[in-house]
């Protein structure tokens, strides 16, 4: 992964200063899209840094936005931590995450309905342990709960059209993961994190609000039990008179999300996805 972005190899080699290991060999030897490990999310977030350092050069960036873990490339690449500190807390926040067990949570895609919809459908199920967990557009969004709940709400939701699967993960951006946020406190704690004023503005995928050294590492504690809103931080851009945007994720799911947002609203607006082998 990442093999064609320049100074990749470089960038692999620093973190593996950082973290006592050999990224380089690890990249090489295993399948990212198949391994969930610290290692692997690590190297997830410095092909989307590598990305961002090429793009930059070309056309310096206005803003920066990060969905779920990429708000910690987003720390990264809009200056507010340091390269050591990046890697560092993205291994070390993966490692807790690793250990989440499956247990009875899990997380249910859901598109083709629209959002307000598939709310009252929710409201009316009775369900009490089902979630907004992330938001990308008005007809792209995904539920995280009770496994046993989300089954019989799918049921409902594809009796409205909603094309639904669920992913086998837990349920994060839900109060349910509420139990990992002082292991998160922990981490930064330890870490000794003390977070710059950002260079380039940073939004906040939670409360699409931007992000500074007073308040993100709170709302790093908090990332993996709120709801991630994509769809609110393109609302923001969009205002602001953003006509492109440069996405960098893996196979390209971001950057469909993104065009669909943005077409979904009448706008003109180009969307780059830079690197189909990865990016965080």
């Amino acid at each position: 992964m990442g093999k064609e972005l320049d100074g990749f190899s470089e960038i692999l080699d620093q973190a593996s200063r950082v973290l006592n290991t050999d990224l380089l060999q690890f990249n090489e030897d295993k399948s990212i899209y198949q391994d969930n490990s610290p290692l692997a999310e690590v190297i997830l977030m410095l092909t989307g840094y590598a990305s961002f350092n090429e793009v930059n050069k070309r056309a310096p960036i206005s803003y920066v936005a990060g969905q779920s873990s990429g708000q910690l490339t987003g720390a990264l690449v809009s200056g507010m931590l340091t390269f050591d500190e990046a890697v560092q807390l993205t291994y070390e926040i993966a490692k807790v995450e690793e250990d989440i067990p499956l247990s009875k949570t899990r997380l249910l895609t859901c598109a083709n309905l629209n959002i307000k919809v598939a709310n009252k459908l929710l409201n009316r199920s009775g369900l009490k342990d089902i979630y907004f967990a992330t938001i990308n557009s008005p007809i792209n969004f995904i539920f995280g709960g009770d496994i046993d709940e989300l089954k019989k709400f799918a049921v409902k939701l594809r009796t409205w059209g909603a094309k639904c699967d669920f992913l086998n993960m837990p349920a994060f951006h839900t109060i349910l993961l509420k139990k990992i946020e002082p292991k998160i406190s922990k981490i930064i704690n330890n870490l000794n994190l003390a977070p710059k004023e950002p260079q380039i503005p940073f939004i906040s995928d939670l409360d699409n609000r931007w992000n500074s050294s007073k308040n993100w590492l709170n709302k790093l504690v908090k990332q993996d039990t709120s709801t991630s809103n994509l769809d609110k931080n393109l609302q923001t851009f969009l205002k602001l008179g953003v006509n492109g945007f440069v996405t960098v994720d893996c196979g390209g799911r971001l950057s469909e999300l993104v065009n669909n947002s943005v077409k979904n609203r009448h706008v003109k607006c180009k969307v780059t996805n830079i690197s189909k082998t990865g990016g965080a």
